[in-house]
């Protein structure tokens, strides 16, 4: 409970306001009392909800549905008004302590607890769903105990909001790790949802710790769709809590059978009455909690009092974070004065009603709106067409929605004793992601986490529905020659070296490794249009790869990647750094020194404390969730640092020094050859602690670089206009050509596409490549192919062997696919030249140590049947074989790669069954060996990326046999060869960059010559650009033009068509 500030209202409707209680993601919730006296809390409802009418007209009907709800284990609706100025709900007010707090303050409840708490949810539940609502976002914090049970709050709400402005800017209303499966993924739900949810609160409320574990929202809502709860600590006789967390809702009991369940245990103990009321009343709670729950008003400990350790419900939640991070972290204040003392006859239960529910974001928070008025959105032009239409389908750098690896592990260190739980995921406007790491077992050395892939949020939570569509629609065009057919070097596509030549000349793929139309010219507008907003404009938060690239316009890193075409865009040069890092003998410690005459916006200087702070905030993922987690993974050292909100102490993060004002030092545990890489990622960027907002910083993030923020409106517009304090003598990496630029966020890829070609818009920011209908009018125009590009994307499709299934336990069988598969006839299933070019090894083009290696010759196009017969019978199969194929059967490039795979095999003598698995099983059983080996899986469709162009960042997870887990396994080939692994543990301990790039080359080519995987394609996005724009030129380290290069020339775009 707070005290109310100034821009709190005094009076909504007929209550008088006394303190507020809490926010969350439909407004503000506040302590009211009426003229007669009573209590209750009223929701305030968010402007810019309140001004959505459909929200308005879904917002009335569930509360009159609400109002039915009568249930004793419920907080009654007791008035509303949908249609006021604001808009606003009432409750009863229940003076109880939120479930959440009594379990980090006093720790886990014993079964009769449980019993009575549940059957008390149960009968809460049958009321909701009796008037037709499902909760949808029961959790801890929903949950309040009073001494005569619990009561269930915020139902009756979610519904309303969900076809809101909140779901139209990303968001998925719920809380991770307590939403269903079916809601996480976005399909219908019913009351077995909210018996899920029921489960995950049973089992927080008896194990002390969220069943799914705690992390980013998209590492948690993985977990609960993939993988099963952990509740080893549950009492024994617990079993009632298991069966609810089915991720099948059909296999769930329903709310009858649970109440006739609960009547019947509590039927058995103490006496215990079933239903509304207890006989003994506090006996039923743990004893500490009896006591606090009875405790006067004002004269006990806040739930901000609970110890810093303990797991909180809302493991990244969004408005739970909004609420610390803006009011400056919990536990930074003293808890003010309780209002209701003043009005009490007599002591009254203390803690106030919990912060609302924290929805999920898989996008960011949305805030209350900017004061400044964004700049208008484009108009939406039609898009031209010269061809039959063509079914839409997904970009193809985003993997058709599909999650297929690990990211780096959710961060919970108080839990490194044990292996992390690991999760699988792919963003909608991304390369996939890569996997973490398990703990380090006697006699073998622990092994790297790999990374989340270059775009990232998980799909599941469906962050890119704007973008589903359907169909193959395989789109073959006419480039001329693919020139990189048969190299798979990644070099140049447009006419010149990858040395950073420029030339004036357009042409299709000239931007590739050249700059096109070189110029210092300043002035103009930089018209940028996206089918999606950023996850975040943190620089700490965000994982789409185009927000990375857009970062650069505004914030700073210690590191970052040259500002060159071709290869040279993939060194690490020094940003806010005067120079590259000092670094020990031994490879542990990094010394870096800050450039002197670095400012803020405000003209602040930015010094060695501002980066260590903002690195030091990224640990604080009850508040800064969502970005890449590697640092924490390197830097936390076993501190269980929580960041600087909890840092009660003001030790800071001890892995990390900052001596003076100008340098940094890094201590590692051990030699890592990716830390320099770490150094160019958004956590390095400065936030000054005076200006940290918490979760709401990446509204106004504070500018370091030559841009900063002049208005944004999420899920509409973004403007930035020049920094005066950026020092353009400090930044030789940064050209800062145009005067503003303004960023469109419209309603879909096709509309993004009709702006490009209409010439409204200079460039698709996400570069996500082009929808099929204007990919074929592009290329069939040679006006508009001239300024077009596909560059590679950083990700390889490919078919892994897997090694633990016979016959391909035996390299020559392996071999005998690789030599037999049609590798033109796959690249046309993908989509042909523009999506994908033909590719011999496992390292895509983008990063250092891949080579044009080719020893089965796939980049020819050409089955080898001879050479595949020879193999058959070098494995002791002349007569072939029969294996199982695997796929996800909502790619349909990779179900008719499937297919394509399966007739060039069979020319062979192998053939070929093809498994579809629905998107909801596919990664749950191939990433479990055990599952693999029971359904006899020898080939497995795939793919793979990495969040930075290095060796460390893509292969680790494909072939380290110390990452092969038993559930969320991305070593699907099950690769396990000591000399392999100790390529890894070399390539990891050494610190020169030339060294470490040569021993990748190797790991390549030996993985290669193990004939592990196929390679399907190397991935390409194809993008138009507007011929007014200078400077373009893609950035190899970003798979995209390079945006804070870009000018305008200041002339009319015109019609690009």
């Amino acid at each position: 409970m707070e005290e109310l500030g100034a821009a709190d209202p005094r009076q909504v409707g007929r209550y008088r306001i006394l303190a507020r209680l809490g926010a969350g993601g439909m407004g503000r919730v506040y302590l009211g009392r009426s003229t007669s006296g009573r209590m209750v809390a009223v929701k305030v409802v968010r402007a810019e909800l309140a001004e959505d009418p459909d929200f308005r007209r879904r917002f009335a009907r569930e509360v009159e549905a609400a109002r039915r709800v009568t249930g004793f284990f419920t907080a009654a609706v007791v008035d509303a008004d949908p249609e006021g100025s604001p808009a606003w709900l009432a409750t009863a007010y229940v003076p109880g302590l939120p479930l959440d707090a009594a379990i980090r303050a006093h720790g886990a409840w014993p079964r009769r607890s449980l019993l009575v708490l549940g059957a008390g949810l149960v009968e809460a539940l049958e009321a909701i769903h009796a008037t037709g609502l499902i909760h949808r976002d029961l959790k801890p914090s929903n949950v309040l105990i009073a001494a005569d049970g619990p009561r269930v709050i915020d139902f009756g709400i979610s519904i309303a909001t969900e076809a809101s402005v909140l779901t139209r800017t990303g968001m998925v209303i719920g809380t991770p790790g307590f939403m269903s499966p079916e809601q996480v993924t976005g399909r219908q739900i019913g009351p077995a949802s909210d018996v899920f949810s029921l489960g995950a609160v049973l089992a927080f409320a008896g194990t002390g710790a969220p069943p799914f574990g705690i992390g980013s929202p998209h590492s948690v809502n993985f977990r609960a769709v993939y993988e099963a709860p952990d509740l080893q600590r549950l009492p024994a006789d617990t079993d009632f809590i298991g069966r609810c967390l089915e991720k099948d809702p059909r296999d769930r009991p329903t709310v009858p059978e649970l109440l006739a369940e609960y009547a019947r245990l509590l039927g058995e103990s103490d006496g215990q009455t079933y239903g509304g009321g207890l006989p003994k009343e506090t006996a039923w709670l743990p004893e500490a909690v009896a006591l606090a729950v009875t405790r006067p008003a004002g004269s006990g400990a806040s739930p901000a009092d609970a110890p810093a350790g303990a797991p909180a419900d809302t493991p990244g939640g969004a408005d739970g974070a909004e609420a610390a991070g803006a009011e400056g972290g919990a536990g930074s204040a003293p808890t003010p004065p309780d209002p209701r003392d003043a009005l009490a006859k007599k002591p009254t239960p203390a803690p106030a009603m919990p912060a609302t529910p924290a929805p999920v974001t898989p996008a960011m928070p949305v805030p209350t709106r900017p004061a400044v008025t964004p700049a208008a959105p484009l108009p939406p032009p039609p898009l031209p067409s010269t061809s039959p239409p063509v079914p839409t389908r997904p970009p193809d750098r985003t993997p058709d929605l599909a999650p297929e690896r690990s990211p780096a592990p959710a961060f919970r260190p108080a839990a490194a004793a044990t292996p992390p739980q690991h999760l699988v995921g792919e963003s909608a406007l991304a390369s996939p992601w890569t996997p973490a790491s398990p703990a380090a077992t006697p006699g073998r050395p622990a092994a790297r986490p790999g990374g989340r892939a270059r775009a990232h949020r998980i799909v599941a939570i469906a962050v890119a529905a704007v973008l589903v569509g359907g169909g193959i629609s395989a789109l073959v065009v006419n480039l001329g020659k693919d020139k990189n057919n048969n190299t798979g070097t990644g070099k140049s596509r447009g006419s010149s070296s990858p040395s950073g030549d420029t030339t004036p000349a357009a042409g299709f793929d000239a931007a590739v490794d050249t700059v096109v139309n070189p110029s210092s010219k300043k002035g103009g507008t930089l018209r940028l249009a996206t089918a999606i907003d950023a996850d975040s404009w943190d620089p700490a938060r965000a994982y789409y790869g185009w927000v990375w690239n857009m970062q650069r316009l505004y914030s700073r890193t210690l590191l970052t990647y040259d500002a060159k075409p071709g290869a040279k865009g993939l060194e690490l040069v020094p940003d806010l750094a005067e120079a590259q890092p000092d670094v020990s003998p031994d490879g542990k410690t990094y010394t870096v020194r800050i450039k002197s005459g670095l400012t803020f916006e405000d003209g602040t200087p930015i010094t060695s404390q501002d980066v260590k702070y903002a690195i030091e905030r990224t640990f604080a993922l009850d508040v800064i969730d969502g970005g890449p987690t590697y640092l924490m993974e390197l830097l936390d050292q076993g501190q269980n640092y929580r960041g600087p909100y909890k840092d009660s102490g003001g030790t800071g993060l001890k892995s990390v020094e900052a001596p003076d004002e100008r340098t940094l030092v890094f201590r590692l545990d051990a030699p890592d050859s990716r830390f320099p890489h770490l150094l160019a990622m958004g956590a390095t960027a400065p936030v000054p602690k005076s200006k940290d907002t918490g979760a709401r910083y990446g509204l106004k993030p504070v500018a370091s670089g030559p841009y900063r923020f002049d208005s944004y409106s999420p899920g509409k517009s973004l403007v930035l206009v020049r920094n005066p304090r950026w020092n353009p003598a400090t930044d030789p990496v940064r050209k800062a050509l145009p005067d503003r630029i303004e960023l469109t966020v419209s309603a879909a890829p096709e509309q993004v596409a009709a702006h490009l070609m209409a010439g409204t818009a200079d460039l698709d920011a996400s570069q996500a490549g082009l929808p099929p209908a204007a990919s074929a009018k592009l290329m069939a125009d040679p006006k508009l192919k001239a300024n077009a590009d596909a560059p590679f994307s950083g990700v390889i499709r490919t078919v892994a062997m897997v090694s633990n299934t016979a016959p391909f336990d035996n390299k020559h069988c392996r071999k005998a696919v690789l030599y037999a598969a049609d590798t033109t006839a796959l690249q046309t299933a993908q989509g042909g030249p523009t999506t994908g070019t033909r590719h011999g090894n496992m390292l895509p083009p983008t990063v250092p140590g891949s080579d044009a290696y080719d020893p089965f010759d796939l980049t020819t196009g050409k089955p080898r049947l001879a050479k595949a017969k020879e193999e058959l019978v070098a494995c002791g199969r002349p007569n072939g074989f029969t294996t199982k194929l695997v796929v996800r059967n909502n790619r349909p490039k990779d179900v008719a790669s499937a297919e394509v795979l399966q007739q060039a095999l069979k020319a062979a003598g192998i053939q070929v069954e093809i498994e579809q698995l629905e998107f909801r099983t596919y990664l749950d059983t191939v990433g479990n060996p055990s599952a693999v080996e029971k359904k006899g899986y020898g080939l497995i469709m795939t793919n793979w990326g990495s969040d930075f162009p290095h060796g460390s960042g893509f292969l680790p997870p494909l072939a380290d046999g110390r990452l092969i887990l038993p559930s969320g396994n991305t070593n699907h080939a099950q690769v396990d060869e000591p000399a392999i692994n100790t390529l890894f543990d070399q390539a990891t301990a050494e610190t020169d960059p030339d060294k470490v790039t040569e021993l990748y080359r190797n790991l390549n080519h030996k993985l290669t010559d193990g004939a592990h995987y196929l390679p399907v394609v190397a991935v390409r996005s194809l993008n138009y650009r507007n011929p007014r724009l200078t400077n373009v030129y893609v950035s190899r380290a970003y798979g995209m033009v390079d945006v804070q290069a870009v000018g305008v020339d200041g002339g009319d775009g015109g019609d690009a068509g």
